[in-house]
């Protein structure tokens, strides 16, 4: 029987309290989840270990319908009261995907007073021996300092070496981590390569084994606090990159959110990457189509700055295409708060008409509300389907509508009768509040899709998003 296995590096902490080391997270209170759906055709089996510095934990479900999802949290793995850090490998008898949450708010007895960060990433389904990212800071931008830190896991069944190269400029710098353990992940910190403080650029990670890994950007905290912001998504493989990228959002001081994309040359030789960025909606003027370009040498990255793109106020998409292969992240952060988040840019040859979102919650544990934007990529209207699964349940909820030719909709609040009429509602049955859901979309064109998770007061700091799964 073939089974199938997603790789979580660092996927879940369990009250986890970290020495103050450079890049590492700040200390105090970080625990989290992963949510791991069915996307056979038939109920799966789903085993997760855990792999720590010396110890391995197992978990498991079963009985897990197609289109559900299993949630495992990492307060309830390991022996009670244990703090530990660690990865995770979850494999089942059916194709499943994962996202794996980070938190340090205060829950019971996880999490940390004061807490507020929040972190969204997705599962890692296919490793490889080389792993990039994008986005690097060291204590940048100087007076509002954010720092990144990597966490890297060795997918293979040897022990083995990893080696980062950071690239800030024309500049290398370069850092060994030696005898990694078989499901085992390290800290890859720019301080170990002697990054200079207030710098960004990017990193390549390589190995003689498949990795898989996650970067985490944060706020540096004041001396004793903790931390109030957290944002990560999974580094790269080679088969993720491509000569055209979509990326669903892009804004420029729209609702005082702004989006910062930075893309990272994968080829051999320098590029030039162009930009198409489509303004939809304006708070004032008409939108436009405008466009930009970067100069990228290999293996280092640029940034497009929502400002230097599109008009003040608006919110729109953009394409970014080159003649070497590329990979990119979009960064948005709100002004004047701690609320920041991030998702990876779509190959455009990953598209399809089926997408997979294991993690969509309906006003759920304190609050915490999923919106799913879908981005039509093709010049037709899609029609398309969306199911909500409740997880531990056998209900079900099927919504219908039509995504517009190269635009996108928001799917949000979905016990909203004006913008989600009982019409187009099979059975006029809506997601009801308090539950935590899969969703899948099913349309007639290609479409990519990512989700925000935040807390329904649109006051509160915490924030995240991930990257839906297509299929």
């Amino acid at each position: 029987m073939k089974r199938f296995a997603v790789l979580l590096s660092v996927a879940l902490l369990a009250m986890m309290v970290v020495a103050p080391v450079s890049a590492d997270l700040p200390p105090g209170g970080w625990w989290g989840g992963i949510q791991i759906a069915n996307l056979g055709t038939s109920d799966a089996s789903i085993a997760l270990t855990v792999y720590t510095e010396t110890d391995e934990y197992t978990d498991s479900a079963t009985g897990v319908a197609p289109g559900a999802s299993a949630n495992f949290l990492s307060t309830a793995i390991g022996p009670d009261g244990s703090t530990w850090r660690g990865a995770g490998i979850a494999s089942a008898d059916q194709p499943i995907a994962a996202v794996a949450s980070l938190t340090n708010k205060l829950l019971g007895t996880a999490g940390i007073a004061g807490g507020t960060a929040r972190a969204l990433y997705p599962g890692v389904n296919e490793p490889d021996m080389t792993v990039f990212f994008p986005l690097v800071k060291n204590e940048f931008p100087a007076g509002n300092a954010k720092t990144t830190s990597f966490f890297v896991q060795n997918a293979g069944s040897a022990a083995a070496t990893f080696y980062a190269e950071f690239k800030i400029g024309a500049t290398s710098y370069t850092h060994m981590y030696a005898n990694i353990g078989p499901g085992q992940m390290t800290l890859i910190d720019p301080a170990d390569a002697g990054l200079p403080t207030a710098s960004v650029g990017s990193l390549v990670v390589t190995s003689t084994v498949p990795l898989a890994g996650i970067v985490n950007e944060y706020k540096i905290p004041a001396a004793g606090d903790p931390a109030l912001d957290l944002m990560a998504t999974r580094g790269f493989a080679p088969a993720d990159a491509g000569d055209t990228l979509l990326f669903p959002i892009f804004k420029n001081n729209f609702a005082s959110k702004h989006v910062g994309i930075q893309i990272q040359n994968t080829g051999s030789v320098a590029t030039t990457a162009y930009m198409t960025a489509t303004e939809t909606f304006c708070f004032s003027g008409t939108p436009a189509v405008k466009y930009a370009s970067l100069n990228i040498d290999p293996g280092a990255s640029a940034t497009f700055l929502g400002p230097d793109v599109i008009a003040d106020g608006c919110l729109g998409s953009a394409i970014v295409t080159a003649d070497q292969p590329i990979v990119g992240t979009a960064s948005e952060s709100r002004l004047f708060t701690s609320q920041f988040t991030v998702y990876f840019g779509f190959n455009a040859m990953a598209a399809s008409d089926n997408v997979f979102a294991p993690l969509y919650k309906q006003v759920f544990v304190d609050n915490n509300t999923s919106g799913l934007q879908v981005q039509n990529t093709t010049g037709v209207d899609a029609a398309c389907t969306l199911t909500w699964s409740t997880v531990g349940t056998t209900n079900s909820y099927v919504y219908n509508d039509t995504i517009p030719a190269n635009g996108s909709k928001t799917y949000y609040r979905m016990d909203n009768a004006t913008d989600y009429p009982d019409a187009s509602w099979t059975g006029s049955t809506r997601v009801p509040d308090g539950t935590n859901n899969a969703v899948k979309v099913v349309c007639d064109q290609a479409v990519v899709g990512v989700v925000q998770e935040a807390n329904a007061n649109a006051a509160a700091q915490d924030a995240g998003n991930y990257e839906a799964f297509n299929q």
